[in-house]
């Protein structure tokens, strides 16, 4: 079921106001048809919340020692988890940044469930992957989705469909991110333009 973008911009505004105001004490949730739009410990969110204090810090404490543009690394986490610290997919891969537990031994991942151990070892992860592809963004980002060997044996872009459709929606929250200094909007995906019913 797609999003009305009119109706989920007035949401975030909304609830922007309350936070601005004060209205919104700590701790509360702020729900608007079934959808968590906002929380008092932060901003207003969409499905998880991009801003949590604890995960901005390690997001941007991971993304300065690697080298790692911060930008990247939310794209990485919005595809992966959807910001959904207790994440775990069918394969086995946890966390913030989808670690599987093998690759999270071999980072020197000691709780992978901790949300700012799992975002250092995925950033320390995608620098390893940034060294072995030449900072080749598409490479890098098939290489997290698909392993170093996948990339390499195919000499590019493994044709399996997943990563393929992976790499794209990375890189479109990449640019998103980069290109959007609201990490709530970019993460949500709410269109600068109008509706199309509104457009002259």
């Amino acid at each position: 079921m797609s999003v009305d973008h009119a109706f989920m911009r007035l949401a975030l505004d909304q609830a922007r106001n309350a936070f601005a105001q004060g209205e919104v004490p700590v701790g509360a949730v702020v729900v608007l048809d079934g959808r968590v739009i906002a929380t008092g410990y932060n901003q207003p969110i969409g499905d998880h919340d991009p801003t949590a204090h604890a995960e901005v810090r390690a997001i941007r404490q991971a993304a300065t020692l690697y080298q790692i543009p911060e930008p990247l690394v939310r794209a990485v986490i919005k595809v992966e988890s959807d910001y959904d610290p207790r994440a775990v997919s069918h394969a086995g891969a946890r966390g913030l940044m989808q670690l599987m537990p093998g690759t999270a031994d071999r980072l020197g991942v000691k709780d992978i469930s901790d949300p700012r151990e799992n975002v250092f070892g995925g950033v320390r992860y995608l620098r390893v992957l940034a060294n072995m592809f030449n900072g080749d963004l598409e490479l890098t980002v098939a290489a997290y989705n698909a392993g170093e060997a996948a990339v390499m044996n195919h000499g590019g872009i493994p044709p399996f469909a997943e990563t393929r459709d992976y790499v794209v929606k990375v890189t479109k929250f990449y640019r998103r991110y980069r290109s959007i200094p609201d990490v709530v909007e970019a993460s949500i995906g709410v269109s600068h333009e109008p509706p199309p019913a509104a457009r002259p």
